[in-house]
């Protein structure tokens, strides 16, 4: 119906972009009002719900359509991201790319089969997958924070759906602008932040939107051992808000300019919030850390 009404409202209104983007502006600032009246108001307690919420709540709620890691998803999805870097990437000459925790290397295979001369890296080779090393990229087992490179090697560095997981994303971003050259390209896009309602990235296991607020780890796992499901674990995320991501694109000011900063929220599960906010009193300091999503930005490394 959403989307429906707003076809109708581009067809309608001669200036329907900018109305739609005021109406979005205005239902996104509603919202953030909301859960910050609902944390306020909340009281101190419960800190957590029980195991008996767990199950009910588990039952409640769908899962969400796989990710995909079939040959044909990967493939597909490689292509898309890849259209995506040369799109920010147009008006220059960009040549040589560094893709970072790569996992499969398909936007890397996408971009080298574009004519582009790829790297990718990743903690471990278990999925890289051959079409991208038969098609030239060279695949690596390597820390991104740690890279195996000399300076300004690449033209352009990318990254996508790995800084919510990164130990030390400060220390990559540092790395991933040394290997840039002057005048040349970090982009990233990456999600769902830890706050926001998949933020745990346990969809596939615990389909609850906020699990993570709702109940503690170990209850969590407790339900998945008897169903032999694969247990969560605690470093899987590495917990950043999306202020700290903020923080850290505007303290490399001294090495690189900050080209897009977009920021996508995700309201279609505030009413957990809403229905049980004594869950996320003094675990969630910012409104925004529970509607902000994905983060898209795009660096580009001064010139010397």
């Amino acid at each position: 119906m959403l989307a429906a009404a707003k076809a109708f409202i581009r067809k309608s209104l001669p200036c329907a972009d900018l109305v739609l983007q005021r109406w979005r502006a205005q239902r996104e600032h509603k919202a953030l009002q909301d859960v910050g009246a609902w944390l306020q108001e909340a009281p101190d307690g419960p800190v957590w719900l029980d195991a008996a919420d767990l199950e009910r709540m588990c039952a409640e709620h769908p899962f969400p359509k796989p990710y995909g890691y079939d040959p044909q998803v990967i493939a597909q999805r490689g292509v898309e991201r890849a259209e995506m870097l040369l799109s920010k990437a147009a008006g220059g000459r960009y040549d040589a790319f560094l893709e970072l925790a790569c996992y499969d290397g398909m936007t890397s295979c996408a971009l080298q089969q574009r004519g582009k001369q790829c790297h990718a890296v990743d903690l471990t080779d278990e999925g890289f997958d051959r079409r991208a090393e038969q098609a030239g990229v060279r695949c690596a087992r390597m820390d991104a924070a740690a890279l195996e490179f000399p300076d300004g090697l690449f033209d352009v560095v990318h990254s996508f759906n790995a800084f919510e997981h990164f130990g030390d994303p400060a220390a990559v971003l540092r790395e991933a602008l040394r290997v840039l050259r002057p005048g040349g390209l970090f982009i990233t896009r990456f999600g769902p932040l830890y706050c926001s309602a998949k933020g745990l990235h346990a969809y596939d296991r615990i389909p609850v939107p906020y699990c993570q607020f709702l109940f503690p780890l170990s209850m969590m796992n407790a339900y998945l051992r008897p169903r032999d499901l694969p247990e969560l674990d605690p470093t899987h995320c590495n917990g950043w808000t999306v202020r700290q991501f903020r923080a850290l694109w505007d303290g490399v000011s001294d090495l690189a300019t900050i080209q897009e900063r977009s920021e996508y929220l995700h309201l279609a599960d505030l009413e957990v919030v809403r229905r049980y906010p004594a869950c996320f009193k003094g675990k969630v300091q910012d409104p925004q850390d529970l509607v902000v999503n994905v983060v898209q930005v795009v660096l580009r490394k001064h010139a010397r």
